[in-house]
C-alpha cells in the first residue's frame, strides 16, 4: 500500500529495527516481543507529504485517511502538510499584502480590505480555507459589532473577493468557493435640497465666514460647483496642488477612486478666486491650501490645516441660522446639485459630472431618474446664479 509507516525508535535490548503489525496494532521487535514503540511515528506519503506523531493510533489513522482520499480521487497533499500551506491566516495576509501594493487601488479600499480581512483572521485563524463554508461565513457575519446590513454586505464582499484571489492563484478550485448567505438591504437616499435654499446657505455663510477665513466659503462652493470632489479631496490639497496659472486643481489619492491622481478643471471665477488667495495667503509649495490664518481660542495656531470638522460646522451653523434642519454639507452641495443636474441635462450626464463609477453609487445621490447626455460646470454654475432650471435637452433639440 502507499505510504510509508515507522517509528524513529530502537528495541532497547538488542538496538534492532522495529517492525510494523498491524494485527496487534504497534511496532515490535522480531526478537524482543516484549518490546514495543511508545513514540516517534513517521507518516511519509509521496513527495509532500510527512508527519511524526507521538501516538500509534492518531499515526495510523492519518495514514489511512490519505489512502481513503488517493482511493476517492480526493487527495490534496496541501491538507496534510506540516506547515499547512492553505492556513486562512497565511492567505489572507498574502491577500492584503497584494492589494497593499497594488497602486490602482485607492487607499480608502485597502484600509477596507485591511480591517475587513483582519477581522476574519482573528474568526478563523490557522483553518484550512476548504473548510471555511457558508455556516462559517454566516456566523462570521452574524457575530460582527456592528447592525447595518450594508456593513455586513460589505464584509461579504471583500471574502467573496478574497475567495476569488485564491481560485486565481490555484490554491482552490472554483467549485471549492463556499456559497454566500444572501443579505438584503436597501441603500437610503441622501438628503438633498434645492437652487434656491443651496443659494441662501452659501450666502450665509459667506456672511459668517469671510471675516475668519474666507476659504471655508470657497471650500463649500467648489464642492457644491464640481461635483465630483469630495471634502476630503479638498482638505489634502497643498499650494503646489491649486494651479491657477492653468486654473487646475490636482488631487492626490483621491476619495473612493483607483488612480493615484484626479484633476479638476476651473471655471475662470474660480480660478480668479483662488489666484486671489494665494495672493493674498502665500505659503511654501507643500503646505496645506486649506488651513487656518489666524489664532483661533489659542488651540488653533496660524497655519494649522484645517480639521475634518471644520467647514461641516461653519455649514451647519448657517444652516442653523437660517432655520434649515436635516442637511449635511453632502446633501446641501454634491447630492443637491447632482440631482438639479439631472433635471437639465439628463441622468446620465449628472452621472458623468459626479464621478460615480456605478449606478448603484449614483443613485444615493441623483434622485432624479430622467435620461440625457453629458454635464458642464458651467452650466451647474449658470443655475446656481440664476437659481432657473434649464433644460438642456429642449435646447438642444430646437
Amino acid at each position: 500500500m502507499k505510504g510509508s509507516f515507522y517509528t524513529r525508535q530502537k528495541c532497547g535490548i538488542c538496538g534492532g529495527k522495529l517492525f510494523h503489525n498491524e494485527r496487534l496494532g504497534g511496532f515490535f521487535c522480531d526478537k524482543h516481543k516484549q518490546v514495543q514503540a511508545t513514540g516517534g511515528f513517521i507518516i511519509s506519503y509521496g513527495r509532500s507529504i510527512r508527519r511524526e506523531f507521538s501516538n500509534y493510533e492518531k499515526a495510523w489513522r492519518f495514514i489511512t485517511g490519505l489512502r481513503w482520499e488517493e482511493d476517492r480521487g480526493v487527495l490534496d497533499p496541501r491538507d496534510h502538510q506540516a506547515d499547512n500551506p492553505l492556513a486562512f491566516d497565511k492567505l489572507a495576509r498574502e491577500y492584503i499584502a497584494e492589494k497593499e501594493t497594488d497602486d490602482d487601488l485607492s487607499p480608502n479600499y485597502k484600509r477596507k480590505v485591511r480591517y475587513h480581512m483582519t477581522q476574519a483572521i482573528e474568526q478563523w485563524g490557522d483553518r484550512n480555507v476548504k473548510h471555511v463554508g457558508r455556516r462559517e461565513i454566516k456566523h462570521f457575519i452574524q457575530g460582527l459589532p456592528c447592525n447595518s446590513k450594508k456593513t455586513k454586505a460589505n464584509y461579504q464582499g471583500t471574502l467573496h473577493n478574497f475567495f476569488q484571489f485564491l481560485v486565481q492563484e490555484e490554491y482552490i478550485e472554483r467549485h471549492q468557493i463556499p456559497e454566500f448567505p444572501k443579505i438584503n438591504y436597501t441603500l437610503g437616499w441622501r438628503p438633498v435640497t434645492d437652487l434656491e435654499t443651496q443659494n441662501a446657505i452659501l450666502d450665509e455663510l459667506r456672511k459668517q465666514s469671510w471675516d475668519e477665513n474666507p476659504k471655508v466659503w470657497i471650500g463649500v462652493d467648489l464642492l457644491r460647483t464640481y461635483t465630483n470632489l469630495r471634502p476630503g479631496d479638498l482638505l489634502r490639497l497643498d499650494e503646489k496642488d491649486v494651479d491657477v496659472k492653468n486654473g487646475v486643481l490636482t488631487l492626490w489619492h483621491p476619495t473612493k477612486k483607483k488612480n493615484n491622481r484626479k484633476t479638476v478643471l476651473l471655471l475662470d471665477e474660480h480660478r480668479e478666486l483662488l489666484k486671489e488667495m494665494k495672493a493674498m495667503f502665500p505659503a511654501l509649495p507643500n503646505v496645506k491650501f486649506f488651513r487656518h490664518h489666524t489664532r483661533i481660542n489659542n488651540n488653533i495656531e496660524p497655519g494649522q490645516p484645517f480639521s475634518n470638522k471644520y467647514i461641516y460646522r461653519w455649514f451647519k451653523r448657517a444652516c442653523k441660522t437660517l432655520g434649515v434642519e436635516q442637511l449635511d454639507l453632502y446633501g446641501s452641495t454634491r447630492h443637491t446639485t447632482v440631482t438639479e443636474l439631472a433635471k437639465m441635462v439628463g441622468r446620465d450626464g449628472a452621472k458623468e459630472a459626479s464621478g460615480h463609477e456605478t449606478n448603484k453609487a449614483f443613485d444615493r445621490y441623483c434622485q432624479m431618474q430622467t435620461e440625457g447626455a453629458h454635464a458642464m460646470a458651467k452650466i451647474v454654475r449658470q443655475a446656481q446664479k440664476t437659481g432657473k432650471l434649464i433644460d438642456m435637452r429642449k435646447a438642444h433639440n430646437g
